[in-house]
């Protein structure tokens, strides 16, 4: 099904400047195989696709010409089994990258196959806490860290984060940056410097980064929205405010939201009335993918008025390059070197992956 087309105006220009509308042309594949939660595509050289299925917990390897699915990876604790599904990040060839968040530990494949775990006793996850946001073909990661202990204080869920790139082989780590938490609503937590509640509030989003491959950062901005960058080389780029309307958190956009993790996980948790914000933020948790030609993909955040699935496309200026919307049940999971995959859910909740061209 083609995306309708999404006309924006962009307030930081002084021209009327429309952003185009991408159209995702038919698919040329679609596995029969069936998931429930697909988080992360990774497709090799060999067109054969890493997929990760974050509510079975497990991961697979596909081939699109022949539909063969086979399991590389089950739930388990030894030596190639995983606890959690992370987000597939290329490393150098067709090495892949995956952390495990729930055993805090890596995994490395070799193609489609495990070739190294990393245990949670490795400098660099020692250094990270094991989380990743990006790896690049240098042999480092992106993380993010609390700033625990900063001038002598707790730590208060309203300070920022480091951002920081760290050595795979030593752990050595260098800070480039800070970004606005996901937890900076601290009523939402007691009183400052104290962790009271462990109920994440709902739409929690901060500033989010992500590491290509070449070596360059992307950094999604909350306030205002826009994508800064870093070069390999270390420039930092200050990007324009992208289009952003603020929309109020009101009891129909409140329900529609309780209604969406509903959908996806089969229930959705009860909050208490003072842990909403008073708007939407502009994106989603965990909203950037890195398109195969550099640009940066971000998943904005649906509304009770526009519950469609909807993309904004950043090129490396920080300018919006394009807009992507998708049918309700769709969503983009992942890319090839000339493809875009996007997970699609039927009504009865069952997920199939399906191969666009990438325009």
């Amino acid at each position: 099904m083609r995306a309708r087309v999404a006309l924006l105006l962009l307030p930081a220009v002084a021209f009327a400047q429309r952003a185009p509308a991408i159209v995702l042309k038919h698919a040329n594949a679609t596995l029969a195989e069936e998931f429930s939660k697909i988080k992360s595509v990774r497709e090799l050289a060999d067109g054969r696709i890493l997929i990760g299925d974050e509510r079975e917990t497990r991961l697979v390897v596909a081939d699109p010409r022949s539909g063969k699915v086979s399991v590389i990876a089950r739930i388990g604790r030894g030596p190639g089994e995983i606890q959690a599904v992370g987000p597939f990040f290329a490393l150098a060839g067709d090495s892949t990258l995956m952390a495990d968040g729930f055993s805090r530990r890596w995994l490395l494949f070799d193609g489609a196959r495990v070739a190294v775990t990393i245990p949670a006793e490795a400098p660099v996850l020692k250094t990270t806490r094991g989380a990743v946001m990006g790896a690049d073909r240098n042999g480092r990661v992106a993380s993010q860290l609390f700033a625990i202990g900063t001038a002598g204080r707790p730590w208060n869920p309203a300070d920022s984060m480091l951002l920081v790139l760290a050595e795979r082989a030593t752990g050595r780590a260098d800070t480039i940056g800070r970004l606005r938490s996901f937890l900076d609503r601290g009523r939402a937590f007691g009183r400052p410097g104290v962790y009271m509640e462990s109920t994440v509030p709902p739409m929690a989003v901060g500033d989010q980064a992500l590491l290509f491959a070449d070596g360059w950062v992307a950094i999604a901005r909350l306030d205002p929205y826009r994508v800064d960058w870093r070069s390999a080389d270390g420039r930092i780029a200050r990007g324009s405010p992208l289009p952003f309307t603020a929309t109020k958190v009101d009891e129909r956009e409140k329900r529609a939201y309780l209604d969406r993790l509903a959908k996806a996980w089969g229930r959705a948790p009860e909050y208490a009335d003072d842990a909403w914000p008073a708007s939407l933020p502009p994106f989603e948790a965990d909203a950037l993918l890195p398109a195969p030609d550099g640009k940066l993909l971000v998943r904005r955040m649906p509304s009770a008025s526009g519950p469609n699935p909807r993309y904004d496309l950043v090129d490396r200026r920080g300018a919006l390059a394009g807009q992507i919307t998708l049918p309700e049940g769709q969503q983009i999971v992942g890319f090839g070197t000339k493809s875009v995959y996007v997970a699609v859910t039927d009504d009865d909740g069952i997920q199939r992956l399906r191969r666009h061209p990438w325009p």
